[in-house]
């Protein structure tokens, strides 16, 4: 085997659980760099071994005279600084909430004010390291309010603790470090304390986005510049041999190669805008350290993969064009690219969620304390999710589109449907899970829904079902949620009750009600009427207080949801389940205000709705799946109350109500509440998509659709008519857990396959 070349010093002092190489091979998560692009607005610290590299940086900026609106139109680099700008107000825009509190540490002069105005937080926090710059950065606060309380504060963030000049119950929910972080890589006790001002103050599940170089891209084109003595040369190049750059930036390192997981100095000039000592970031370490302050940072990625991601959704494709990174049909140059493109990429962070009711964290992060592993540990964790499009465009297949839904991104339109798989043990999911749904987020689904899981015990299917009734079933969901979301995937679950078909065996065995030596409960059967589903339990009619119970029950559901990590609800209300049996009269024989008329039929879920909604964070989405037909009556030629059954011109009312009770899609199936014989069924490929296509049609909301979609024409087509905005698969799913993959072969778009089955790729 060949010897492995390095360029970090194993002389290096650092802790013993951070890796003393850095591979020159390239190739491996671990091997990946950092991110970061290049900016006006740089923070630094002082050095052991260059006492006044923190006061050069804060000279560098505090020299800076102010530039109009002329000056800035006329320098070289205007696309470039659009474009970085472009960026940032990308990240912000996605990750940055409605009232959070923020922490900008390396703020500058301020050019981030409007943007985060625009996010509407609650309140900010500045700090950089020039004093001038923050001078300037309260002016422009002042000349222009953005909406939000704010304090500018002069400090060196690394070198310095924020918490003495915090207010003692200070949190934040956010924070930013765009262009700067870099700097505190001069020694480890610098990057320490960066990243403790960082965590002091965030809040369980706090978002840390930022910007840093790109380290392994930087060293690598160092390699290719030609060595000094070399006849063939120009002069310059003969004398200058660890220098490139183009005309508009040059990067000038002091030291040869190995170079150092900290103190890794180089000088950065950028036409117009920087020219001052940087540090490389040697980003395994950064994932490990970070690790240890309680921070998992979930992505990295380079600008030119960020722009082709983000540029495919509509409102970014158009702020590209209002910020004039393209203007009057011109683009950024080739070298302009290189200098931000290539150089630099965006890192995102959070802090480890804690359970709501332990306050500690969950005993899967004790088991991993060092979540992203090293060159000699690699992590699971993706660089780029996979199914990720390598080069998104505007003709991108809608199928690998993303979908933007309260602030969450679905990398792509596909979902895996919530599936019972009758294998937990009181309520509690365990490995067989982990391994049934990981796999889906690993081979590239967008979205992985867990299956129907039980807001109370006597609301599950059988006995192995899945609960969240009580805390002990947090941890499992979190440990799933943990691995779905370092593939890149958006987690969902489904919050259900059984009702009158409920304490049933497992579907392999021969069907019954499953009695008491079982572990069923076939005495404690309820349903919104004494009316039983075939030879199911005969259930008693819920109470007005029964009622009410199970609403909460939800509600407390979705708090456990909530600590678990879970991105997204969606409350069950299809397929004979206790919801579904509430809104059709086939199964509703109530007298009072939760049966008879429409509006009285549907009242239950829209209670649960507001109970849910009112505990489910704004920032994270919620869906109902209905079924929109029993198809035991004829459907009606246009909406009518009918309390002998339900049809697609009820779900459509019901839909337009879910929507302004703030659902924001509705998942359209369909049947399952009356015991038909299978031949009822328009059992065919997307028998169930006109139900779809229906509901979104008139109603104008967000819809996905179910029921034998298996091939991925069928799917995008789907997509491409407007019939729904997501497609969620099943059976096809557990027949190949790789049809994500498989669905962008045979669609023609070439997308990431997973680190660890790339050699596989070019085979299928």
């Amino acid at each position: 085997a060949k010897t492995q070349e390095h360029w970090i010093s194993n002389r290096v002092n650092v802790r013993p659980d951070c890796p003393d190489t850095w591979s020159r091979t390239g190739g491996s998560t671990a091997d990946c760099g950092c991110v970061s692009l290049v900016s006006l607005l740089f923070m630094a610290s002082s050095s052991s071994s260059a006492p006044d590299s923190g006061s050069l940086v804060a000279g560098h900026y505090n020299d800076r005279p102010n530039v109009d609106v002329h000056q800035r139109e006329e320098s070289k680099i205007l696309r470039l600084k659009n474009f970085n700008n472009w960026t940032k107000s990308v990240l912000i825009a996605h990750y940055c909430k409605r009232d959070y509190s923020v922490l900008d540490m390396g703020c500058g002069k301020g050019g981030d004010i409007q943007k985060w105005g625009l996010a509407k937080i609650k309140e900010y926090v500045g700090a950089d390291i020039a004093d001038v710059s923050i001078k300037q950065a309260q002016e422009r606060y002042r000349d222009r309010p953005p909406g939000y309380p704010a304090t500018f504060l002069a400090l060196d963030c690394y070198s310095n603790s924020l918490a003495p000049l915090l207010p003692p119950n200070q949190t934040f929910d956010l924070v930013s470090m765009q262009f700067c972080l870099h700097y505190s890589f001069e020694t480890e006790a610098k990057a320490r304390q960066m990243l403790t001002n960082v965590t002091s103050n965030m809040v369980s599940g706090g978002w840390f986005i930022g910007t840093i170089p790109e380290a392994n891209w930087i060293v690598k084109r160092l390699r290719g510049v030609p060595r000094e003595g070399d006849p063939a040369l120009p002069e310059a190049e003969r004398t200058e041999p660890l220098k490139f750059g183009n005309s508009i930036y040059s990067i000038r390192f002091e030291q040869p190669e190995p170079f150092g997981k900290f103190g890794c100095k180089y000088w950065f000039h950028l036409e117009d805008a920087v020219d001052c000592p940087e540090y490389l970031v040697h980003f395994p370490t950064f994932q490990s350290l970070a690790s240890e302050y309680g921070l998992e940072l979930r992505l990295k990625t380079g600008f030119h993969e960020f722009y082709k991601t983000m540029a495919c959704e509509s409102e970014f494709a158009l702020l590209l064009k209002r910020m004039k990174v393209y203007d009057r049909g011109e683009s950024m140059s080739e070298e302009e690219w290189e200098a931000a493109g290539e150089c630099y990429a965006v890192f995102i962070g959070r802090s480890f969620l804690r359970t709501r009711v332990s306050g500690v964290l969950p005993s899967y992060f004790h088991s991993f304390p060092n979540l992203f592993s090293t060159m000699t540990k690699h992590t699971y964790s993706q660089e780029i999710a996979p199914a990720s499009p390598l080069k998104p465009t505007g003709n991108t297949t809608k199928l690998f589109q993303p979908l933007t839904i309260r602030g969450l991104t679905f990398r792509n339109r596909i979902g895996v449907s919530p599936m019972c798989m009758y294998s937990s043990n009181d309520g509690h999911l365990n490995d067989f899970h982990f391994a049934h749904l990981s796999a889906f987020a690993l081979k590239g689904a967008g979205f992985v829904c867990v299956e129907a899981t039980a807001v109370e015990p006597q609301g599950r299917i059988s006995s192995q079902d899945s609960g969240l009734w009580k805390d002990s079933q947090i941890d499992p969901i979190r440990r799933i949620a943990d691995f779905v979301h370092s593939q890149g995937s958006v987690l969902g679950i489904q919050l259900a009750h059984a009702g009158r078909k409920a304490s049933i065996r497992p579907p392999w065995m021969p069907f019954a009600v499953a009695s008491a030596v079982e572990g069923g409960w076939p005495d404690d059967v309820w349903g919104p009427s004494d009316l039983a589903y075939a030879s199911h339990a005969q259930p008693h009619a819920l109470s007005i207080d029964d009622i009410r119970r199970v609403i909460s029950s939800f509600a407390a559901a979705a708090v456990r949801a909530d600590a678990a990590g879970v991105d997204v609800i969606e409350l069950h209300g299809a397929h004979g389940y206790l919801i579904n049996e509430f809104l059709s009269g086939n199964s509703n024989k109530r007298d009072d205000l939760y049966g008879g008329p429409f509006e009285n039929r549907i009242r239950f879920l829209l209670e649960i709705v507001a109970a849910v909604r009112a505990v489910w964070p704004e920032t994270k989405p919620l869906f109902v799946r209905i079924s929109a037909t029993d198809y035991a009556t004829a459907d009606h030629a246009q909406f009518a109350e009918d309390p002998e059954g339900w049809d697609v011109y009820q779900s459509t009312e019901l839909a337009k109500r879910l929507y302004a009770a703030g659902v924001d899609l509705v998942d359209v199936s369909s049947g399952g509440n009356v015991p038909l014989p299978r031949s009822t069924y328009p059992t065919k490929p997307g028998y169930q998509v006109p139900l779809s296509e229906k509901i979104k049609k008139e109603t104008g909301g967000l819809t996905s659709t179910v029921g034998l979609i298996t091939e991925p024409k069928q799917a995008e087509e789907i997509l491409v008519k407007g019939q729904a905005d997501m497609v969620l698969l099943a059976r096809e799913f557990l027949r190949d857990s790789g049809w994500t993959l498989r669905a962008a072969k045979e669609l023609g778009v070439d997308v990431k396959w997973p680190n660890q089955y790339e050699r596989a790729k070019s085979t299928i």
